[in-house]
């Protein structure tokens, strides 16, 4: 399992491979998950607008280390969701919200 980490567009390197889509404001992809950026690539990105991508470590993680990431991650989304109450479909989102950010972490 690779570790996925944030980086602004300014601080990317040739050769990141993103971890996420990359979307605009409408939902429409913009550049898919998987995409090696090169400098064009980079430019175009900036040129939309795109400040933040997630893309892969080149390191691999321990078991351990997944589990914490895994665990992390629960914790912020629990967070997220401290103040939206108890209702079903808050319950509901919250759960598909996790379950979703969690999928990447296998």
């Amino acid at each position: 399992m690779r570790k996925i980490e944030r980086f602004g567009i300014d601080a990317l390197a040739e050769g990141a491979e993103l971890a996420a889509d990359i979307a605009d404001g409408k939902g429409r992809t913009l550049v898919k998950a998987g995409t090696v950026l090169d400098a064009r690539r980079i430019e175009q990105l900036k040129r939309m607008g795109v400040t933040l991508v997630a893309v892969f470590s080149a390191k691999e993680l321990s078991a351990e280390e997944i589990e914490r990431y895994r665990a992390e991650i629960a914790e912020r989304i629990e967070q997220l969701f401290g103040s939206a109450g108890d209702s079903p479909l808050a319950e509901r989102l919250k759960q598909a919200v996790l379950e979703y950010r969690l999928e990447v972490v296998r």
